[in-house]
């Protein structure tokens, strides 16, 4: 779960500039749609509920508003709260996956102009884990 900058113009260090907040993870590779890579993580393991990652990364931003907002702006750039998530299919006490998206979570995307991007995996039990996890966005 992180916030993440893809952008095709500014570097990762730019974005770190720019937002006040040095990046957890970032990447560069010229032959990508967008080079550059930028995430902030949640901060809380994995196994934490995706409305605890959201409030989190709210707590962290929260005062960045008008920099995120500059930032999504740009037409060289895509910035999203982004997660990737999985449901164990097997899992009769839970199952059909739900989400939540605090109120104040969706207020904070809608006036920095950004969007939430969820990847939802359903887990058969039939493959293997994936080596990414929810952290990985």
């Amino acid at each position: 779960m992180c916030l993440g900058v893809r952008s095709a113009g500014p570097t990762a260090d730019d974005i770190t500039a720019w937002l006040g907040v040095p990046a957890e993870h970032t990447s560069s590779v010229a032959a990508r749609r967008w080079p550059h890579l930028w995430e902030w993580d949640s901060g809380l393991s994995p196994d934490a509920e995706l409305e605890e990652h959201l409030v989190a990364l709210l707590h962290r931003f929260h005062d960045r508003v008008d920099a995120v907002r500059e930032l999504a702006r740009r037409p060289d750039c895509e910035v999203a709260i982004e997660a990737v998530l999985h449901f164990d299919a097997r899992d009769e006490d839970d199952s059909l996956p739900a989400m939540w998206v605090p109120p104040e979570v969706a207020a904070f995307a809608a006036a920095c102009g950004i969007g939430l991007d969820i990847d939802a995996y359903l887990d058969h039990g039939t493959s293997p884990p994936s080596p990414r996890s929810a952290t990985d966005g």
